[in-house]
């Protein structure tokens, strides 16, 4: 997405407007939504709240993911993610759970 197709220099696909960011809410010292889709090591990081989600919508294609990447900020290990879930869905309303990670040290 970011290189449209092997076409162009990679940029940030957000700023492209090809994909939109959402959370459940930001700390006070995080980036921006945005960078969450970057290559930037950078603090972006939800509340620490029961629940917190980050929201990946692709605009403009539709995608069947066989593989992603999470990455962590260089941080302390008690902001890690241990337990989540990857979910998809087609239309915003009716989710599939594509992927459970409990207790993940990776």
């Amino acid at each position: 997405l970011g290189t449209a197709g092997g076409t162009l220099g990679w940029s940030n696909p957000c700023l492209l407007g090809m994909v939109s960011v959402t959370a459940s809410a930001l700390m006070r010292d995080s980036k921006p939504e945005h960078y969450a889709v970057g290559r930037e090591v950078v603090r972006c990081v939800t509340t620490p709240k029961l629940n917190s989600w980050f929201y990946f919508r692709v605009l403009q294609a539709e995608i069947r993911p066989t593989h992603y990447t999470l990455r962590h900020y260089s941080s302390w290990n008690t902001e890690c993610l241990r337990n989540w879930t990857f979910e998809g869905s087609k239309d915003g309303v009716t989710w599939h759970i594509l992927r459970n990670h409990f207790d993940d040290a990776g």
